[in-house]
């Protein structure tokens, strides 16, 4: 009974593998929507198995480095490749440009996992931003593209996108992470926030939602909380 406790996170790290494997899948066989719906999945049970862990006390170096291995799967490479096979038939021009960006940012997403992992220290705030956030920013907007049949502008932008994230996570400026909030009424309202995420998450619907959400928090860690203190309290 003793192992149980280990294993069980484990098995959500290995649904998390599973599920960036079928989002691999799904883009080789041309349903871009279900390999972007698959990468959210991920992303809702990323937080999920560290939590786990966390609370029956069942944190081991084992477990580490299996979800770095997963999340190099499920927010590297699926994004990088569904990236690559939505946008090449709407700009075929730009094969070489979407290869190069598709490729770096599969490979700042190991590198960044591989220095988090081999350091396995406890911090306050990021270095660079999550290759988790970088998972959530893409998966709705490639959700969007689609949905709306938006136009070649927003497809040649991803290589940019790409790159851009790719740096942002390995850079050295501190990145907030959200935080518990003292107040009560602000923990109810984190407590919705999450509900809301993980419902429509699983649903497979208002992506638009899950994309302001991503971008909030992009502007949140980059931005707000640099503020002077009111009025990043404020804000918060």
């Amino acid at each position: 009974m003793a192992r149980i406790k280990y294993i069980i996170p484990s098995l959500i790290t290995a649904a998390s593998l599973a599920f960036g494997l079928l989002s691999i899948r799904s883009s080789v066989q041309g349903n871009y929507i279900d390999a972007s719906w698959l990468i959210v999945w991920t992303v809702l049970l990323d937080k999920l198995d560290g939590s786990i862990a966390s609370y029956l006390d069942a944190k081991t170096r084992f477990g580490n480095y299996f979800d770095s291995i997963s999340d190099f799967v499920s927010f590297g490479a699926a994004p990088s490749f569904l990236a690559y096979r939505i946008a090449m038939p709407m700009a075929p021009g730009y094969k070489a440009a979407l290869m190069a960006a598709s490729v770096i940012f599969m490979l700042s997403s190991g590198l960044r996992l591989l220095n988090f992992s081999a350091k396995m220290y406890k911090f306050e705030d990021f270095w660079g931003i999550p290759t988790t956030l970088s998972a959530s920013l893409l998966a709705p907007y490639m959700i969007l593209i689609l949905k709306y049949g938006l136009g070649s502008a927003f497809i040649r932008a991803l290589p940019f996108i790409l790159v851009a994230l790719g740096i942002l996570m390995n850079s050295k400026f501190v990145f907030a992470r959200l935080k518990k909030k003292k107040s009560r009424g602000m923990a109810i309202f984190q407590f919705v926030l999450i509900v809301l995420v993980y419902s429509f998450g699983i649903l497979r619907i208002f992506p638009e939602f899950l994309m302001g959400c991503a971008v909030f928090y992009l502007f949140y860690g980059i931005v707000i909380f640099r503020l002077p203190k009111r009025l990043h309290d404020a804000l918060s």
